[in-house]
């Protein structure tokens, strides 16, 4: 076999097959009729050594037969650079004929601890690392040298790359139990090293620049899985996490100092698999007591990798690698609120796993995300991020779904008709419908900086409803207690809603007045209307005695009274003005 796949290709022109003149496979047209028949020989060659070996049962000699051919096809994609593409064929030939191979081990027998299928040894199976690791080792440095040495450096950097990681996991995977799972670590970090090692930049020429930073940023790629794959055999869980995201501060300092495209690239690629897996794994989702710190383990759980991914973001940034910062800015900001929010979860509600969160609970995360945006927003005023930006928007649009779909609707007391925390003043209304309302305010204060025209209005509208819906539980919870249900209990009740409408109708009147606000005034004369159609539609049939002549002397009072105050403050400025 080796005889014909020499002869077909050397027999009719000789070394000078060899020469750029020969034609180039990447081109197939380009190919001459000698360099044809020549490679239609070698591939005849190499599939009947494949056959040997399966025939052979992978014996030694056939291995070894099947490898020189292998070799002998590397070595000449490395003479010649039109053929460059035959060395990373005889890898992949490599790899599959090995992996082919029957009786290396039996899977699926039992589990182990952690619900993994366990494996049992074959009697070949040390027979089968040697060659793998071998092979592994060839191939990685054979990619490793012709992406520092070749004119096409990136096939070379792919070769190097590739080959070191399916090797290695290919060994691991059929054959984990043969090594422990620090020597398994060990063999992933001294690829990994390798790998870096030929990517660290070295002499270049100016016309293959760029294509030489990709092959080191393809080398980059693998040692970063490698690294992963080492780190995975040592760590498990959170620890795992807490690993990855020092990796990522790691290939962003590498990132600054070997100026390799894809490092900063690679970095930002573990912070969002670290972030994936702090909020998919479910084995992070268990209240694991165990942990330092027993359920705030989120402290350093997200609070580490976000401070890790901010210190990263700024090298990254210093570096030039400007969009992989701005991803892991972004990061950073993700996990520090969801770690206010989770931390609020568990002080609140008993655990990260415990049932749907309530209304006070649900309350504390709107108050928190509207700090956010706020502080997000007072950041982008001092100087312009997209990561400010587009985090407030996302923060405030969070808050006010969250408002109108749960703390008004869902969650509301009418509709769940869940008892109320806390006592008369102090209780869950207040976090609910109260407090967010300042927020709501310093937030539409600093909108221009959303882009949003529209927010102003609409924070006030959301805050008056809000304003109107505090006042009218709050009123609710003194006559009622901690369930409220939806109908009045008394007649004193009802008459003390057309009250406190009245106050709040006032109040939003002065308040327009002394902070010369026009739609602070409309909305107290709108909350004036709601009371003047509820004393004359329901008060007028419902209430007796006292409770109505007082409703109307009130309601008549509070209109003189408006009415005094439009014409003194409003009117007459007007007037006096030409």
């Amino acid at each position: 076999a080796h005889a014909m796949g020499l002869i077909a290709f050397y027999g009719i022109a000789g070394p000078a097959i060899l020469k750029k003149e020969s034609g180039d496979l990447r081109r197939a047209a380009t190919l001459t009729p000698p360099l044809q028949i020549g490679l239609v020989g070698l591939a005849a060659e190499s599939a009947l050594l494949a056959i040997l070996v399966q025939q052979a049962q992978h014996g030694t000699l056939a291995i070894a037969l099947f490898m020189a051919a292998m070799a002998g096809l590397s070595a000449i994609g490395w003479k010649k650079s039109g053929l460059d593409i035959l060395a990373a064929i005889a890898a992949a030939g490599a790899l599959v004929v090995l992996m082919a191979w029957k009786d290396v081990a039996l899977h699926a027998l039992a589990m182990d601890e952690n619900g993994l299928w366990s494996s049992v040894l074959g009697p070949v199976a040390r027979q089968f690392l040697y060659w793998m690791l071998a092979a592994g080792t060839a191939f990685t440095a054979l990619g490793c040298l012709g992406a520092r040495l070749k004119p096409s450096p990136i096939l070379w950097g792919g070769l190097g790359g590739a080959s070191a990681i399916l090797f290695v996991f290919g060994a691991w995977g059929r054959v984990d139990a043969l090594f422990s799972v620090t020597i398994w670590a060990v063999t992933g970090a001294v690829f990994a090293l390798g790998l870096l090692a030929a990517a660290y930049p070295g002499r270049t020429r100016h016309d293959a620049e760029a294509a030489q930073n990709l092959s080191a940023g393809l080398l980059s790629i693998g040692a970063a899985l490698l690294v992963l794959f080492a780190a995975d055999r040592l760590f498990d869980q959170l620890w795992l996490t807490l690993v990855i995201a020092a990796l990522v501060l790691l290939f962003a300092l590498l990132a600054g100092h070997m100026r390799v495209t894809l490092q900063g690239s690679v970095a930002a690629a573990l912070g969002s698999l670290v972030t994936i897996r702090l909020f998919v794994s479910r084995s992070l989702w268990l209240d694991d007591r165990s942990l330092p710190l027993g359920q705030h383990w989120l402290i350093y759980g997200y609070g580490v990798p976000a401070i890790l991914f901010l210190i990263s973001s700024r090298v990254l940034k210093a570096a030039g690698y400007v969009k992989s910062a701005i991803g892991l800015e972004g990061l950073s900001l993700g996990l520090l609120i969801s770690l206010a929010s989770l931390e609020l979860r568990v002080l609140i509600g008993g655990g990260v796993a415990d049932d749907e969160p309530g209304l006070l609970e649900m309350s504390a995360h709107i108050l928190t995300w509207l700090g956010a945006a706020y502080g997000l927003l007072y950041r982008q005023r001092l100087y312009s991020s997209g990561i400010a930006l587009w985090g407030a928007r996302l923060l405030l649009a969070a808050s006010v779904a969250a408002i109108l779909g749960f703390s008004l609707l869902a969650l509301n007391p009418l509709v769940s008709g869940e008892p109320l925390p806390g006592n008369i003043i102090f209780n869950a209304l207040l976090l609910s419908y109260l407090a967010p309302v300042p927020l709501l305010a310093l937030v539409a204060r600093k909108g221009g900086s959303l882009g949003w025209k529209a927010l102003k209005p609409l924070a006030g509208g959301l805050a008056l409803l809000l304003v109107f819906t505090y006042v009218t539980l709050e009123t609710k919870r003194v006559f009622q207690g901690p369930t409220l249900l939806p109908w009045s209990l008394s007649i004193a009740e009802s008459y003390a809603y057309s009250a406190v409408w009245l106050a709040l109708a006032l109040a939003l009147f002065v308040a327009g007045l002394r902070l010369a606000r026009q739609f602070v005034r409309y909305a107290g004369l709108g909350v004036m209307v709601l009371v003047v159609l509820k004393v004359f539609l329901w008060d007028m049939s419902s209430l007796e005695g006292l409770y109505r002549i007082a409703s109307f002397i009130g309601l008549g009072l509070c209109l003189v009274g408006i009415g005094w105050l439009y014409q003194r403050f409003i009117q007459a400025p007007k007037e006096a003005a030409p």
